[in-house]
């Protein structure tokens, strides 16, 4: 058996976990909503994090959302318990997204119109990749695809790191990235401030 289905197996042998085999990466994917009911016991495991965020906003605790805008969903009822949405661009237009993600760009912007409607302050933040996001024609059009958010009150250029490299390691799972040297915070910093020229411009 593989050794990821094993694992899972046995932490959950009393209940049933969803999967499905990936057999182009030769991997399995588990349903995260089956092993919120595993670990929660939750009624309706789907709405799981959205109880959780009103439970929060209940207590009186400030509620932020990371996230790239990929979900299966739901996005007014999440956002409603929600203070503050941290928002990571991936790309800007649709054929980097999907080379970049290997996904379609197409859930982020249900995601984005969402959130436009619900009236949340956004922060949005962009990783400078060397190679990919230090070019004059990327954050000129950076600053183009930023005007489809409604609230932005603050905007981050990150620089890329290889802090996160150890993950894919022990996932077993292929960095497609691994080959990309850091990014150098102060070129970060001077493609903000030009960026900054476009977007205020």
């Amino acid at each position: 058996m593989d050794t990821k289905l094993e694992t899972i197996s046995n932490l959950f042998e009393d209940n049933e976990i969803r999967s499905i085999w990936n057999s182009e990466k030769e991997e399995y994917y588990f349903s995260i909503v089956d092993i919120i009911a595993a670990l929660t016991n939750a009624k309706i495991p789907r709405n799981y994090w959205s109880d959780l965020k009103r439970k929060l906003k209940q207590e009186g605790i400030h509620v932020a959302l990371d996230t790239c805008g990929v979900g299966i969903g739901d996005y007014d009822k999440i956002l409603a318990y929600v203070d503050l949405v941290l928002f990571d661009v991936k790309y800007t237009d649709s054929e980097g997204y999907r080379h970049l993600t290997k996904c379609s760009m197409d859930e982020s912007l249900k995601f984005i119109e969402t959130l436009n409607r619900s009236d949340k302050p956004v922060w949005i933040r962009q990783v400078i990749v060397p190679g990919l996001m230090d070019t004059d024609d990327y954050i000129r059009s950076l600053a183009e695809y930023l005007k489809r958010f409604k609230h932005i009150e603050k905007i981050e250029f990150l620089p890329f790191h290889h802090l996160g490299f150890s993950k894919y390691e022990k996932l077993g799972i292929e960095n497609p990235l691994k080959d990309t040297p850091e990014m150098d915070p102060e070129k970060c910093e001077a493609l903000y401030q030009k960026f900054l020229t476009y977007y205020e411009g």
